[in-house]
């Protein structure tokens, strides 16, 4: 299982997030970097795991304001993938940013007005440069969606599935930063029902046990953040888990 850092951005500083409570997000409080910049910020999150992929959540765009350009470009220049959610609703947005250096795009069930214009936005960037995060919320499809309003997650991810999509995030948000781990029951109950499909668990992956829970799972990846942060998961347990699964 890919160990995948998370920065949240907002105001142009990395936060700390938790439960998706917005308005309570403040500047990350770090034991591994003593800033909230973000740039320095992702390099100490690499400096722990040594990851391939980073994972960006752009709040202000998510929210309908302007995205964090300079911050993002910068944040490109590190020799990592980055997998950025700004919010993107429509085929240009999805380009643009895919131009601006991100390798790929996430289209999260937040931000998504419809199912047609998810698959408009896969087309015009190519499906290997999109990736779609089933966002979750009171265990129910958080979305501007329609098709997908009030269903249950796995109700949600079958529409996904359907429309020949193999990758996806799982984000619950009510998770993120709580230090309880993840939403096994959701995670679990979708590799039973999906197994040909590659879930990255979002939200609430907090220890070394964690990591070793997702891989047996066969999750393909894990977003963490708090537990990177406050040292629940150090560079010796994320090389531990790497020579495990060696």
């Amino acid at each position: 299982m890919e160990i995948i850092p998370v920065i949240d951005l907002l105001n142009g500083e990395a936060v700390a997030a938790i439960r998706g409570e917005r308005s309570v997000y403040r500047p990350v409080k770090s034991d591994i970097v003593d800033t909230s910049v973000p740039l320095d910020v992702a390099r100490a999150l690499l400096g722990v795991t040594g990851c391939r992929t980073m994972y960006v959540a752009d709040l202000d765009a998510i929210q309908g304001r302007a995205w964090h350009m300079d911050v993002l470009r910068e944040l490109f220049s590190l020799p990592v993938e980055f997998i950025v959610d700004a919010g993107v609703s429509g085929p240009d947005e999805v380009l643009a940013l895919t131009e601006l250096g991100s390798g790929r795009a996430i289209l999260g069930t937040e931000t998504l007005p419809s199912l047609s214009m998810l698959d408009e936005m896969a087309g015009a960037a190519g499906r290997d440069r999109v990736l779609p995060s089933l966002d979750v919320r009171n265990g129910t499809v958080l979305t501007a969606a329609p098709e997908l309003q009030g269903l249950h997650p796995l109700d949600g991810l079958a529409r996904l599935v359907d429309m020949g999509l193999d990758t996806f995030i799982l984000l619950t948000l009510d998770v993120v930063g709580t230090g309880g781990g993840p939403d096994w029951p959701l995670l679990e109950a979708a590799v039973r029902k999906f197994p040909a499909i590659d879930i990255l668990a979002g939200g609430g992956i907090a220890s070394p046990d964690d990591l070793r829970r997702g891989a047996a799972l066969g999750l393909t990846g894990g977003l963490t953040a708090t537990a990177l942060h406050r040292g629940w998961i150090t560079a010796a347990d994320v090389k531990a888990a790497r020579e495990e699964l060696a």
